[in-house]
């Protein structure tokens, strides 16, 4: 699929949802043949994942893109590939691409997925809830100590305020975690504490390692799931 097509689904629970994946960090990549795509990615720390874990991840969200008739449509490849090289690092997952025309500036490009992003504003409730669940299932993290769900994020402060806008309006409390001058860290956008148990509740993961941790934080509070 490229990503015009995309651009033009109607929208849907599972254009959502990759929206939510590709959104807070936009990465797109070069293959070895010279195409070029928009990644939505898995990412997950190499040492608490196993390979089964990663293989069932891959299950439910091919199985969920199959429901919208896009699992045909979207490619799928390992984060590490001789025709894409390296896409995560030491992480481990699995990177879902959109091609789009490689003529076109990347700033163009993030411009469209912006516009969708903006237009989620004034769509259901089940599709911003989609539009969440993408944006914590693929490169979400769980803070133990603090009892936080967290994604990194590299937005202009009007691309954040929309992005806040939409996860505040399905009832959910946040606290920004901002990048200052000088750090070389992305900035971070996390779902509070007194959110868990809605977050579990409303949207959960597909990903069966976030999930488990997320369960073990609310029987940590001591908060019936």
């Amino acid at each position: 699929m490229t990503l015009d097509e995309f651009v033009n689904l109607e929208m849907s629970p599972a254009k959502a949802f990759l929206l939510g994946m590709i959104f807070p960090l936009y990465t797109e990549k070069t293959a070895a043949n010279g195409n070029r795509y928009v990644l939505a990615q898995v990412r997950h720390n190499a040492a608490h994942i196993s390979e089964e874990d990663i293989l069932e991840h891959h299950k439910k969200i091919k199985q969920f893109l199959g429901s919208y008739k896009l699992s045909e449509k979207i490619k799928i490849t390992a984060n590490q590939t001789e025709e894409f090289g390296n896409l995560s690092g030491a992480l481990r997952g699995f990177t879902l691409l959109i091609e789009k025309d490689s003529s076109e500036n990347e700033n163009v490009s993030f411009q469209k997925i912006y516009k969708l992003v903006s237009k989620l504003k004034f769509e259901s409730i089940e599709n911003k809830r989609f539009f969440i669940k993408g944006i914590f299932d693929g490169r979400g993290s769980m803070d133990t100590n603090s009892h936080l769900i967290v994604v990194d994020y590299k937005l202009s402060e009007d691309t954040f305020q929309t992005f806040s806008d939409i996860v505040e309006s399905v009832g959910f409390e946040l606290t920004p975690n901002k990048r200052h001058d000088g750090e070389a860290r992305n900035a971070q956008f996390r779902i509070k504490t007194s959110s868990l148990k809605k977050f579990n509740d409303e949207i959960g993961f597909f990903s069966v390692r976030r999930q488990n941790y997320l369960n073990d934080m609310l029987k940590k509070l001591g908060v019936d799931k």
